[in-house]
């Protein structure tokens, strides 16, 4: 496995909206972005996740490689995330004295009761994260096996080894947290474009995560709506002013808060939760 990610790679992230591209280089204690870029999507190619128009998709990924700055990327190795809306995740509990093999042979019968999919219809995965007070807790990830079978298929058609497919939430709280105190949980929230991801995160790694139907795009609407703009200059507008609360800016602050404290209250419900 440390072979593995010794490989030169890039990382791939598809959403409904866009596709991205980066590929990092460290050299002594920097790292440093070589290789970046995005092409939007057009409505249609990818929808909640789910794959709808393979050759457009492969059109914009070839694209994309092609106009990387300030470097094109050169290897066919990627990473590549798995649209966090089609993962199900759960951190069962059993006893301390039960093995790994025991752990694996009753695993899947544990799971048919939390996910909403049979099991012939997913890839799964697990692992122990943390053994206490005569327990072990086994975080378990699965996803349907049409949405990764799809993914598959494009980076197959576009030349393109993926030596991994991560979960988001999981390999951005790689980035922002390096290591947990005890007793601590960290809530990480990425507002995206459709929506919002909400992670919480531990000494034992990822423990809940909930996808949240308001984000970047609703954003957008309320300042299109409240002060009767179409939704380009709308989304200019976010953009220049955000929460900044300058003068000239003070009525798009207002609309924007009136968004984000919607997302505030279903991160407290997330942390009562996880409590």
């Amino acid at each position: 496995m440390l072979n593995l990610f010794r490989k030169k790679a890039f990382g791939l992230d598809i959403c409904d909206t866009s596709v991205t591209a980066c590929q990092l280089k460290k050299g002594g204690n920097i790292i440093k972005v070589v290789a970046f870029g995005r092409v939007e999507l057009e409505p249609g190619i990818v929808e909640d996740g789910r794959i709808l128009d393979k050759k457009r998709l492969i059109k914009a990924v070839h694209e994309l490689i092609l106009k990387t700055k300030p470097e094109r990327i050169k290897t066919t190795n990627l990473i590549a995330s798995i649209p966090e809306s089609r993962i199900f995740t759960h951190v069962f509990e059993f006893p301390k004295s039960l093995t790994k093999k025991q752990i694996k042979g009753i695993i899947s019968t544990e799971a048919e009761a939390v996910i909403p999919l049979s099991l012939d219809e997913v890839y799964y995965s697990w692992q122990i994260v943390n053994e206490q007070e005569g327990k072990k807790e086994v975080f378990y990830v699965s996803c349907p096996k049409k949405i990764v079978d799809d993914l598959l298929d494009v980076f197959k058609q576009c030349k393109l080894t993926p030596l991994a497919l991560d979960i988001e939430s999981a390999s951005l709280a790689r980035v922002l947290k390096k290591e947990y105190n005890k007793n601590e949980g960290v809530l990480i929230s990425d507002i995206g474009g459709r929506t919002t991801i909400l992670s919480i995160f531990d000494q034992a790694g990822l423990r809940f995560t909930e996808n949240i139907p308001i984000a970047g795009n609703k954003f957008t609407q309320t300042l299109a709506s409240q002060l009767n703009l179409n939704l380009k200059e709308a989304e200019r507008k976010k953009r220049k002013y955000g929460f900044l609360g300058k003068k000239d800016g003070e009525d798009i602050k207002k609309s924007l808060e009136s968004v984000i404290e919607e997302v505030v209250l279903e991160m407290q419900k997330v942390i009562n939760y996880y409590q």
